[in-house]
């Protein structure tokens, strides 16, 4: 019973930020952006990544006889990597197809109609 009283002083006191969302959300949705435009440069650099990684075990497997074994390792790692890089991107890229989702369109936040 104790710790009921505080939280529901605090969510009492919450219920204007509650009503005033929309004018709290414009930072949210600006962050939320800059993350996914962040997300979306870095996955072409993973892929360039892991690419350069398994060109770097192929070099090692060729130049140096007692590094064999690590140049396949690094190899095989870096063909995992892609694998499941470009499946999942291609997964994905599937479920928005099916589901009819576009990729290129904006998400709008829910809000209650007539407050923005």
């Amino acid at each position: 019973m104790k710790i009921r009283t505080p939280l529901v002083s605090v969510l009492l006191l919450l219920t204007p930020s509650f009503v005033f969302a929309a004018t709290l959300m414009t930072p949210v949705i600006t962050f939320l952006n800059a993350v996914q435009t962040i997300l979306m440069n870095l996955i072409p650099l993973g892929i360039a990544v892991a690419l350069l990684a398994f060109f770097w075990g192929l070099i090692r497997f060729l130049r140096k006889s007692d590094a064999k074994a690590d140049g396949k390792n690094i190899m095989l790692w870096g063909i995992i990597t892609l694998f499941v890089m470009v499946s999942v991107w291609g997964i994905i890229t599937l479920a928005q197809g099916a589901l009819g989702i576009d990729a290129n369109a904006r998400v709008t936040a829910p809000h209650i109609p007539g407050i923005r």
